[in-house]
């Protein structure tokens, strides 16, 4: 837990610092745990999946970043997001990411 200062929350390095420490497997496996059990809401809602190439990354790196989002609409937020290995993958993403 962050403790919030009597100036406020901490700064932008400070959740930066926090948030590198977290070994991101392990941290989007809780997460995905945690969003399961406040989730149970959406039996019978719309769930949008889309793809999007990531603007610029071709550039950075000899291939390019393509991410499969899933979207709540009756929440209003996005559920999952998870880099593909190309383009051609994202069907199969989109039900890793549902399961």
């Amino acid at each position: 837990m962050i403790a919030c200062k009597r100036r406020g929350a901490g700064s932008h390095d400070t959740f930066g610092r926090v948030l590198a420490a977290f070994n991101p497997k392990e941290f989007e496996s809780y997460f995905i745990r945690w969003m399961k059990g406040l989730c149970l809401a959406f039996a019978g809602q719309i769930v949008a999946i889309g793809g999007k190439t990531v603007r610029g990354s071709h550039q950075c790196s000899e291939h390019t970043v393509h991410l499969v989002s899933t979207y709540g609409s009756g929440l209003g937020m996005v559920l999952g997001q998870v880099r593909t290995t190309d383009k051609s993958n994202e069907a199969q993403t989109a039900s890793r990411i549902a399961s």
